[in-house]
C-alpha cells in the first residue's frame, strides 16, 4: 500500500525565510516523453489570482517540514508556513485554505494558512483532533464540505468526524471500513456527500445529513485506496493499488475474458450518487508504460483524467480522453524513478492545466491540456524538500 508520511517531527511554528523566484528547471526533470523543456522565448502568464499549496515534508533533524504558496501559472513562490512532518494535505473552507497537524497543548488541530508574503505562522481554528497515533494525517484525510465543515479522518479510532465551528457534530464508522479495513481517504462532494476508502480497496459512501454507511464499492479489490477526489461536475473518483488482471482484446480498450490477450489492471473508479459508474483500467502489463499502482488522480473540467501509476523504473503520468476507459499512451508523461513515497502529485488549475508535483526531482511542472510540452516548470528551493501532498485554490 502506498504510505506518504514520515515518522518524525518539526515545530509548527518555525517558519522558514523564503524568495519569490521560480527557477526553471532542466530539461530532465520534467516529463521524459516530448519535449520537457519550456519552448524558447516563451512568456509565462503572470498570476490568474489562484494558487498551489504544495506541502514538503522536510528531511528529519535538517530540513524542516512547510506549507508552501505558488502563484499560478507563474510559480511565483509568496510565502511558507512552518508544519510538522505529519501535517494532512491542504483543503479549502469558504474559500480558505486549512490543514491538520500537531498541536503541542491538545494534540492535533486544525490550522489557516495566511495569504501574505515572506515568512509565516499559521492560525490556530480549532484544536483537541484525536492524536493516538503520530502518523494520524498522512495525504488525503483532510476534506472540507460546501458549507465549510472540517471532516478529519482519524486513525486513532478508524473513524471519520466531522466539525462545524470547531464542534464535532457527527461521526462515520462501518460500511466497508471499520473492524478490518483501516480508513485511508475522504473527500465530500458539491452536495455534502462523503466518500470514505479503505486499506480494503473499498469505498464507502454517506449521504449529506445521514451517518448510515452505503457501500459503494466493497473492499477485497486490491490494497488499498490511496486518493478520492471530486470534479467539477460533481462525480467523485478514487486511485488504487492493482485490483486483479482483466483481459481485453489486443490493442482495444474491449474486454475478452475468453479470447483477450492483452492483460490490464483497474486503477481507479468514478461514483456518482453513491454508485459504481465507470472502471479506469491501465496500460496493456506489455506496455512500456504501463503502472499499475495508481496513487494520484486530477479531473478536468471536461472530465478529462489524469493519473500517476508506478512502472517500477518511472512514475509515469497516463492521459484518459473524457468517457474512455483506457488510457491515450501517445500523451504518457514520464518522471524520475518513483521510490518508496516518492509518486509524482497531479492537481488541475481553473484553466484545466495539469499540474505535476515530482518528489524526486522536486519539481513542479504546467501543462495545457492533452500535452506533453510544459508551458512552465520550476524546481523548489533546497529547503523545500520531499513533497508530499498538492492542491489548488485561493487566496
Amino acid at each position: 500500500m502506498h504510505v506518504r508520511f514520515r515518522l518524525f517531527s518539526a515545530s509548527l511554528l518555525v517558519v522558514a525565510v523564503v524568495a519569490t523566484i521560480a527557477v526553471v528547471a532542466s530539461p530532465a526533470a520534467a516529463g521524459r516523453l516530448g519535449s520537457s523543456a519550456v519552448p524558447r522565448g516563451s512568456v509565462v502568464a503572470a498570476n490568474r489570482g489562484q494558487f498551489l499549496y504544495v506541502y514538503n515534508q522536510g528531511v528529519p533533524g535538517e530540513i524542516g517540514a512547510a506549507y508552501a504558496r505558488y502563484g499560478l501559472p507563474d510559480l511565483n513562490l509568496f510565502e511558507t508556513t512552518a508544519a510538522d512532518a505529519f501535517g494532512s494535505n491542504v483543503a479549502f473552507s469558504n474559500g480558505f485554505p486549512y490543514f491538520a497537524d500537531t498541536d503541542p497543548q491538545s494534540g492535533y488541530g486544525v490550522y489557516k494558512i495566511r495569504s501574505t508574503r515572506g515568512a509565516v505562522a499559521p492560525i490556530e481554528a480549532f484544536s483537541g483532533l484525536c492524536s493516538y497515533t503520530p502518523n494520524l494525517f498522512n495525504a488525503y484525510v483532510f476534506a472540507t464540505g460546501p458549507t465549510g465543515a472540517f471532516y478529519v479522518l482519524s486513525q486513532c479510532s478508524d473513524t471519520v468526524s466531522k466539525y462545524v465551528n470547531g464542534t464535532l457534530v457527527a461521526t462515520y464508522y462501518g460500511g466497508a471500513f471499520g473492524l478490518t479495513n483501516a480508513p485511508t481517504a475522504l473527500v465530500v462532494d458539491h452536495r455534502g456527500d462523503l466518500y470514505v476508502g479503505d486499506s480494503g480497496g473499498g469505498v464507502t459512501y454517506f449521504r449529506e445529513g445521514t451517518t448510515t454507511p452505503v457501500i459503494a464499492l466493497r473492499s477485497g479489490c486490491c490494497n488499498g485506496i490511496h486518493q478520492l477526489v471530486v470534479d467539477a461536475k460533481g462525480d467523485v473518483w478514487n486511485t488504487q493499488a492493482a485490483a486483479g488482471i482483466t483481459y481485453f482484446d489486443a490493442g482495444t480498450c474491449t474486454i475478452d475474458p475468453v479470447n483477450g490477450t492483452d492483460k490490464r489492471f483497474e486503477v481507479a473508479d468514478r461514483f456518482r450518487d453513491g454508485r459504481l459508474i465507470q472502471r479506469l483500467w491501465s496500460a496493456p502489463s506489455t506496455a512500456a508504460d504501463f503502472g499499475s499502482d495508481a496513487t494520484s488522480i486530477a479531473v478536468d473540467s471536461n472530465q478529462r483524467v489524469y493519473l500517476t501509476a508506478a512502472d517500477g523504473d518511472y512514475t509515469v503520468v497516463t492521459d484518459f480522453d473524457p468517457n474512455h476507459a483506457c488510457p491515450d499512451l501517445a500523451l504518457t508523461l514520464r518522471f524520475p524513478p518513483a521510490g518508496y513515497d516518492s509518486y509524482a502529485e497531479l492537481a488541475i488549475d481553473a484553466q484545466d492545466d495539469l499540474i505535476v508535483a515530482s518528489p524526486p526531482a522536486n519539481t513542479i511542472s504546467i501543462y495545457p491540456p492533452a500535452s506533453r510540452q510544459p508551458i512552465n516548470v520550476i524546481t523548489q528551493r533546497s529547503t523545500l524538500v520531499n513533497l508530499s501532498t498538492i492542491a489548488v485554490g485561493g487566496p
